[in-house]
């Protein structure tokens, strides 16, 4: 019992390790992307080199330390949550697209197409099982939210960023209408108090637009590992 448990703590401190160090990298594209945004410019294999060629001249930011963090405690929760070394990967790619997702949008307002693919494609792990959901769910999933999204941009233009839309709309397709509905609610509640917050403070007015993704992002992160429960306790409430 004893090896066992020093065996698992080794496991866990590997795996926030590798974890810390992946962060490092996924922030390193998210700013390129951020760089390349602004510039108007693609982003390309010769400026990710160039970018890790010279990351040694470069500090380490805050924001730097909390994505490495970040993606370290979802490698660690990820394994705990799914057994299987594929499952966990799956799920720990997944949200690490999530995070870069997130900073991108946070710093330039704009989600970038290629973040989308790359997110389509880590999603192709949630076609099986147990991952899997049924694809009447996956279907509800896909149209539901990101067609509420638009039907709300056709009454008010520009509520929604096409970004967040599309996030939404793929997102939904590999979870499920549960965790994307359930997304979708602690991502408008968790914005709506940051607005408001940021209102009374007169950092921003009332028609003026936040980062919408970081809410959306973290809420499906929550939803992937704890979805099915916080559904459930719902449903039982009402019952």
């Amino acid at each position: 019992m004893r090896s066992t448990g020093r065996g698992a703590n080794r496991l866990f401190i590997l795996r926030f390790l590798l974890g810390f160090v992946i962060g490092y990298f996924i922030y390193a594209i998210s700013f390129l992307s951020c760089e390349c945004l602004r510039k108007k410019q693609a982003l390309s294999v010769k400026a990710i080199v160039h970018e890790f060629q010279h990351a040694y001249e470069k500090k380490i930011t805050s924001s730097c330390l909390l994505m490495m963090t970040s993606i370290a405690l979802i490698s660690c929760i990820s394994n705990f949550y799914y057994s299987q070394l594929w499952q966990s990967i799956v799920i720990c790619s997944f949200c690490a697209c999530l995070c870069a997702i997130s900073y991108i949008d946070m710093h330039t307002m704009l989600i970038p197409n290629h973040c989308l693919i790359f997110l389509c494609i880590l999603g192709i792990g949630f076609l099986f099982a147990p991952l899997a959901c049924s694809w009447t769910q996956r279907f509800y999933g896909m149209f539901s939210i990101s067609g509420f999204m638009i039907l709300i941009n056709m009454m008010q233009k520009d509520s929604f960023g096409g970004g967040d839309i599309k996030l939404m709309a793929v997102c939904g397709f590999y979870l499920g209408a549960d965790c994307a509905i359930l997304a979708m609610l602690m991502a408008v509640c968790g914005g709506g108090l940051y607005a408001i917050w940021l209102i009374y403070i007169k950092k921003i007015g009332l028609k003026a637009h936040i980062a919408f993704a970081p809410f959306l992002c973290t809420s499906l992160m929550i939803a992937i590992f704890i979805g099915e429960q916080l559904v459930s306790a719902y449903i039982s409430l009402l019952i």
